[in-house]
């Protein structure tokens, strides 16, 4: 299985709250540019049209509000994650939120593999990821080539994004596409990577 997802997950007060702070943070010019185009004539092009924490966090965001932490904790306990590592490459804490503003698009890519500062073989990333305010229209994510049609805001959503290609289509309407997503480290020698892989775990931890 490529993709999971876990309805209904936040409520809509959460939504709203986790929404709120991404727009105060996207007007306040706190997050950084993010890259556009699926298309591969655009490739690599930062744009206006997207933010992102994953690679700008200011000092003056020392952390995200404290509902982020809370449904991090809840994401681990409701898919049985406390043992994995946070993701590392990227983001703070493992956590990265996505403003994706009308025209604006996520190119479609692989999530590097992780180390942690070498100590260890190099593991795939899973992302568990949370829709807070969906757009008018378009901003539809894509997996392995498919399209995902049935996901609403606050359904928890998660895929191993250094294995299965995934990117978002251009955002249309007047609303703004908000997304949080958790990251962790995953061992491809271990139970977990079977599990949300969908693919047979390596004897050989030394595999990549």
């Amino acid at each position: 299985m490529s993709l999971w997802i876990f309805k209904n997950f936040l409520k809509k007060s959460e939504c709203a709250e986790m929404s709120e702070w991404a727009e105060n943070a996207a007007k306040q010019n706190l997050l950084g540019l993010g890259v556009h185009g699926i298309n591969p004539v655009s490739y690599g092009l930062q744009t206006n049209l997207r933010l992102t924490s994953r690679n700008s966090f200011p000092e003056q965001l020392q952390k995200f509000p404290d509902i982020v932490y809370k449904v991090r904790q809840a994401i681990e306990k409701k898919v049985g994650i406390e043992n994995l590592k946070h993701s590392w490459q990227g983001g703070h804490e493992g956590i990265i939120v996505n403003y994706c503003m009308p025209g604006g698009d996520l190119y479609e890519h692989y999530d590097p593999m992780e180390d942690y500062f070498t100590t260890t073989p190099l593991t795939h990333c899973l992302r568990l990821n949370i829709v807070t305010q969906m757009p008018e229209k378009g901003g539809v994510l894509h997996v392995n080539g498919h399209p995902v049609h049935d996901l609403e805001e606050g359904d928890l959503h998660g895929y191993v994004a250094s294995l299965y290609p995934h990117g978002v289509t251009k955002v249309e309407g007047k609303k703004n596409r908000v997304c949080w997503m958790f990251g962790y480290q995953l061992p491809n020698h271990s139970d977990d990577y079977e599990r949300w892989s969908g693919r047979p775990k390596e004897t050989n931890k030394d595999n990549i």
